[in-house]
């Protein structure tokens, strides 16, 4: 693996004190945004920088975006469970030979309960103070990355109303079909959910693979093109540099000298 400090020892330069170069354009730093200091250069670091930083936000967003996915499967598991003691009961209301209507008075007074417990659910499941299963929200969208890429998540309905069962009363009518419909209802929104959740676990790897691979580019391989490419250190402009002085001081001292000798 190619370092920035390989890089700087092929050069033949001091890593320790670094290198001031000629009319300040050069400087190396520990700091590898510092290299940039061309126009060219300053522009592709700030661009792969900005890249970065923008698919890192958006990896955050989508893992949030995650939450609310697993946070609303989890109340409609809770919904589906309710609906499945409301159905039982429901088939033990239609046995008219063993149940009369003081039992299904009872047994409404149960799916009762049930339905609130449905509609606490509902209305309380929330992320970040928005409701997810009361019908407020249709989606939420999120940014993927920072270059318009977006992902979403839906913001589902299930309230009383919206699954057909609102109105339900054993002491009435009993009909299966309409908790059947309200199941599926959620079996759906949940089904819904999982797609969502599986497209941004892709997503998530996505960026993941894609940040690392763009700090590679960022940190190794294109810190060695642009030396190869824009001679970035100007190694031979440094040493011809640094040799013009040095002979420029021999040739001051051996003047000084000379005139010393004169005098």
């Amino acid at each position: 693996m190619t370092t920035m400090d390989d890089v700087l020892e092929a050069h033949g330069v001091d890593k320790m004190s670094g290198v001031l170069g000629v009319s300040g354009q050069y400087y190396y730093s520990r700091d590898p945004s510092s290299i940039y200091k061309n126009p060219v250069e300053s522009a592709f670091g700030e661009k792969t920088e900005r890249e970065i930083r923008g698919i890192d936000a958006g990896t955050e967003n989508m893992e949030m975006a995650q939450s609310v996915t697993r946070i609303s499967d989890g109340a409609l598991d809770g919904i589906q469970d309710y609906l499945q003691k409301i159905r039982e009961l429901a088939v033990k209301a239609l046995n008219s030979f063993v149940y009369n209507a003081d039992d299904r008075q009872v047994m409404q007074d149960q799916v009762e309960q049930y339905k609130q417990g449905i509609a606490d659910i509902a209305a309380s499941t929330s992320f970040n103070e928005n409701k997810l299963l009361d019908g407020s929200h249709q989606k939420f969208d999120v940014a993927a990355d920072g270059n318009g890429r977006m992902e979403s998540v839906s913001a589902g309905n299930a309230t009383l109303k919206a699954l057909g069962i609102d109105e339900i009363d054993f002491t009435k009518r009993v009909d299966t079909k309409v908790i059947d419909k309200a199941m599926e209802r959620v079996s759906s929104l949940r089904s819904t959910g999982g797609a969502e959740s599986n497209n941004l676990d892709h997503a998530i790897a996505f960026n993941r693979l894609s940040s690392e691979n763009h700090l590679a580019t960022y940190k190794e391989d294109d810190l060695q093109t642009m030396v190869n490419r824009s001679g970035w250190m100007k190694k031979n402009q440094l040493l011809q540099a640094v040799q013009t002085q040095m002979q420029k001081k021999q040739a001051d001292a051996k003047r000084i000298h000379t005139l010393n000798l004169l005098g």
